[in-house]
């Protein structure tokens, strides 16, 4: 916590914000603080409002920044409280790893900052399941987060539309399936590109590849439609069953496979460990 900026203020008080228990003289506080003198005249007065936090922005845009590396690069300590203030529009995937902070860390997100999850890719193939989407924060390391903006984990996608088996001579061909829509998010983890969340595709007609025998109409069969992907921070949609089949022969060997759709990324892996100051709009589950 910050010292007062007016009124009184004493050395005990100074030197408990500095870790240095009853300083006996300036000297050991010398350059504690920006705005402190490292050498010659100083006064109390020197230390009004400051503190032992350490203190940097985050203002571009980045993709998986590393907090650590970045606050050591602008001068941090490695000891002293760590306080981040993101204004970037975008960030993709922040993750804090599980190496504590030794002073403690505050995330302050502005409004209009995003930090957002990589969106689910298509899914294709009969019966298959949607891909779930990816976090957007994650940590196993104590935090406070003040979130003025937007935390959320990407979309999951739709799954795949069902196919069907068509008997044909005793033989069989499947229709094809249609694809599931991916999921809004990021493109990947190496990129601040923001895909939109797709819709799910109609599998087309598929006949059986074979010659007509007696006359007799070859069979011909139509897969389901993928489900759409999800939006931000929300799970896709279930593809469809519902297909059709023609032709001389009969269906048979039918299977519907209802696979469920991709779940979302979570808006916070590891929410046991954070603190919530404000906590803004979150888009995806909270996982401890």
């Amino acid at each position: 916590m910050a010292l007062p900026s007016t009124g009184l203020i004493t050395l005990t008080a100074v030197g408990s914000e500095f870790g240095i228990p009853q300083p006996q003289t300036f000297t050991k506080l010398y350059g504690k603080a920006a705005g402190i003198p490292s050498s010659g005249y100083i006064t109390l007065t020197h230390f009004y409002g400051k503190s032992n936090a350490f203190t940097f922005t985050i203002a571009a845009s980045a993709v998986q920044p590393n907090i650590r590396s970045l606050a050591t690069a602008a001068g941090w300590n490695g000891s002293a409280p760590l306080i981040v203030n993101i204004t970037a529009p975008l960030i993709n995937s922040l993750d804090l790893g599980s190496t504590a902070f030794a002073g403690g860390i505050t995330l302050n997100v502005s409004a209009g900052t995003r930090i957002g999850g990589v969106g689910a890719s298509m899914s294709s193939g009969a019966g298959i399941a949607g891909v779930p989407g990816s976090f957007a924060f994650k940590t196993r390391v104590p935090v406070t987060i003040n979130n003025q903006g937007i935390i959320s984990g990407g979309g999951g996608s739709g799954s795949a539309g069902d196919g069907r088996f068509v008997d044909y001579n005793s033989s069989r061909t499947i229709s094809d399936d249609g694809y599931g829509g991916s999921g809004q998010g990021f493109a990947s983890f190496s990129t601040l590109t923001v895909n939109d969340r797709g819709f799910g595709v109609s599998a087309t007609r598929r006949e059986y590849p074979g010659a007509v025998l007696g006359g007799q109409t070859k069979p011909w069969a139509i897969g389901g439609r993928g489900g759409d992907g999800g939006t931000w921070g929300l799970a896709g949609n279930v593809g469809s069953g519902i297909t059709d089949y023609g032709g001389s022969y009969s269906a048979t060997g039918i299977t519907i496979r209802a696979a469920p759709a991709g779940a979302p990324g979570p808006a916070v892996d590891g929410n046991s460990f954070v603190a919530w100051a404000a906590p803004g709009t979150r888009l995806g589950g909270l996982i401890n």
